[in-house]
């Protein structure tokens, strides 16, 4: 895979993971992962400090 290839597909994913947060309602958003502590799901996608 060639860095022309590289930046295409990380594009498509970009465009994916955005249409899924956008269709995603925020109650889905809000569980903690069975047997784990700490933050929620939609906790974990919002940037780190």
């Amino acid at each position: 895979m060639d860095a022309e290839q590289l930046l295409e597909a990380w594009g498509v994913h970009g465009r994916i993971l955005a249409l899924l947060l956008e269709n995603t309602v925020p109650e889905a958003l809000s569980g903690v992962p069975a047997g784990m502590k700490g933050r929620s799901v939609g906790g974990n996608l919002r940037p780190h400090p």
